[in-house]
């Protein structure tokens, strides 16, 4: 991450670019943005519901390489692993900045039909990512008088002014 710091200030495309490489086939961003969607997920069409993961996903992408920029990341590592399931895994990391300072990060993993490890859910810093998510999209669900379409579109503002 830290190669790429001072290019991102002027083309943060190039870092979100290498950072979709690595999240694209190890995040599960329609049971991610399934769960951010919360009980809207079934009112919503199917159309809705693809809009949604791909605004989604472009959120995400740019909060994650946003906070890896800011806090200069220079070294992960696993710190511990843990199953209550088969079939699912929590996986703690700590990354460390060059300032010294140290982050958790906890990834919610869930093994797919096909047997794949992929991520769920998020918590960064012992901030739930999905959670907060879920309520920024039902609060913006009540603040639009439950047009779920608006909210949709509105996705990157909605997370933009947080």
């Amino acid at each position: 991450v830290g190669t790429y710091g001072a290019d991102y200030e002027t083309a943060p495309d190039v870092l979100e670019a290498e950072l979709l490489k690595i999240l694209d086939p190890a995040l599960d961003f329609s049971s991610f943005s399934r769960g951010v969607m919360g009980k809207y997920y079934a009112q919503a069409t199917p159309a809705q519901r693809e809009a949604f993961q791909v605004e989604f996903k472009a959120t995400l992408v740019d909060l994650y390489t946003s906070a890896l920029v800011a806090a200069k990341i220079e070294n992960l590592s696993i710190v511990e692993t843990s199953s209550s399931r088969p079939d699912r895994a929590n996986v703690a990391m700590r990354a460390e900045a060059q300032n010294g300072a140290s982050y958790m990060l906890q990834y919610n993993m869930a093994q797919n039909d096909e047997g794949a490890w992929l991520i769920r859910n998020i918590i960064l810093d012992g901030v739930n990512i999905g959670l907060t998510y879920r309520n920024q999209f039902r609060s913006a669900m009540e603040t639009e008088n439950e047009d779920l379409q608006r909210v949709v579109q509105l996705w990157p503002q909605i997370i933009e002014g947080q």
